[in-house]
């Protein structure tokens, strides 16, 4: 870490070419003899992902920024606001600490944080950012924290991991044993210094598998922004080692105008039994949230709707009702054949297939239709097997 990164004028210059094209601002060297032009074009590219990644961070004076790979890594706010929320006491370490935004947001619930990180450059970084950030509840070691758990007597209410996804070579991994630090490998260790882990793992990990692998889960959060799945939290209690409950899973999508929540414990989607029926004046598709949770017929009976068919997860009801996830009113339907296109003569709309033996490529190419508009197209297998098209519009 450069300290000449936090003088005035550099800052001041960094803010002013925010909007350069890097590559011509490099080729014009640096100002400043303290401070390299590679350095000054890191903090410019890191603050363009930071305005909306991490808008605080963008947004308070001085803050340093590390290279793209770490922040790549980290969590956004939205994320680190939310998991932050999931877990509660007064003292929280976080294990794997990197550049410290889900820290941060540990420290706004918990009197007491424990900041780790190996790397010692990150970990400057991270240190000097908390202060900027006006954190002074956080503390920072610069050591392995597996390590440290291992000789130290200190406890904490709740630890935090984030392990890494990336093997030797670089490449992305996402089952927990090809994760660094295996968490499957320290569980008791973690369970000897607290009663509550809250876990990070990629959103690619089966759920099914995950409790299979871990033990005393209570809950699991599936959190998307924008609809795109983003982490698996799983929350595990000492406590439930024992005597174990069947876990909660809470599906939370963010978007810039509201966000969607919807929640059940696991065996209530086994128990419950999807209602299957004909489209109707409005149709529902789930979030990616609820999709990952595998709750295809909890959503049908909770929420009362009809199924169009057991494997077409999209549902339909004649009144509108508040949904996780994206309304549409039903405008046409026709059987799905070529004469049916024709009548239909739409040359531009957003196309959907499920439980459908075509691609949406191969019916745009079909069909000549492109893509856009405010049109929306479902080419869907009924509950009675039928190939339908349903035309769109959404609420």
């Amino acid at each position: 870490m450069n300290p000449a990164i936090f003088e005035e004028e550099v800052q001041r210059f960094i803010k002013k070419h925010e909007q350069d094209a890097l590559p011509e601002l490099i080729l014009k060297g640096s100002p400043f003899k303290q401070v390299s032009i590679q350095e000054i074009a890191q903090q410019i590219a890191a603050r363009k992902k930071a305005k909306v990644k991490l808008p605080t961070w963008y947004a308070t004076p001085g803050i340093y920024f590390p290279p793209q790979l770490n922040l790549a890594q980290t969590s956004s706010e939205v994320t680190a606001a939310y998991k932050a929320q999931c877990v509660s006491g007064e003292s929280l370490a976080d294990l794997t600490g990197g550049f410290g935004v889900d820290s941060f947001y540990f420290s706004q619930y918990f009197k007491k944080v424990t900041h780790f990180e190996t790397q010692e450059e990150l970990a400057k970084i991270a240190q000097a950012n908390f202060q900027k950030l006006r954190a002074p509840n956080i503390s920072s070691l610069t050591t392995d924290s597996l390590t440290y758990l291992n000789q130290t007597q200190n406890t904490w209410d709740c630890l935090y991991l984030d392990p890494a996804r990336r093997d030797r070579a670089g490449q992305k991994v996402f089952s927990l044993a090809q994760c660094t630090p295996n968490v499957l490998e320290h569980l008791d260790l973690l369970f000897s210094k607290t009663k509550c882990v809250l876990l990070k793992t990629s959103p690619l990990l089966d759920i099914k598998l995950g409790l299979k692998e871990l033990k005393g889960v209570q809950h699991i959060h599936c959190v998307a922004v924008n609809n795109e799945l983003k982490e698996l939290l799983w929350v595990l209690k000492k406590e439930h080692i024992a005597k174990p409950t069947v876990p909660q899973v809470h599906c939370v999508n963010f978007f810039s105008t509201h966000t969607a929540f919807y929640k059940a414990n696991l065996d209530e989607e086994s128990s419950s039994k999807a209602r299957l029926g004909p489209v109707l004046k409005y149709l529902y598709e789930p979030n990616v949230s609820l999709l990952k949770a595998g709750f295809f017929n909890n959503i049908s009976q909770g929420l009362e709707l009809q199924k169009l068919a057991q494997h077409t997860h999209l549902y339909t009801s004649q009144s509108l009702i508040d949904f996780p996830g994206r309304v549409f009113k039903v405008i046409q339907r026709e059987a799905f054949n070529k004469k049916a296109f024709k009548k239909l003569n739409i040359k531009k709309a957003n196309i959907s297939a499920r439980n459908f033996p075509l691609s949406v490529a191969q019916i745009r190419k079909k069909y000549g239709i492109k893509e856009g508009g405010e049109i929306y197209i479902f080419c869907i297998t009924n509950h009675e097997n039928q190939k339908v098209i349903l035309v769109t519009q959404k609420v």
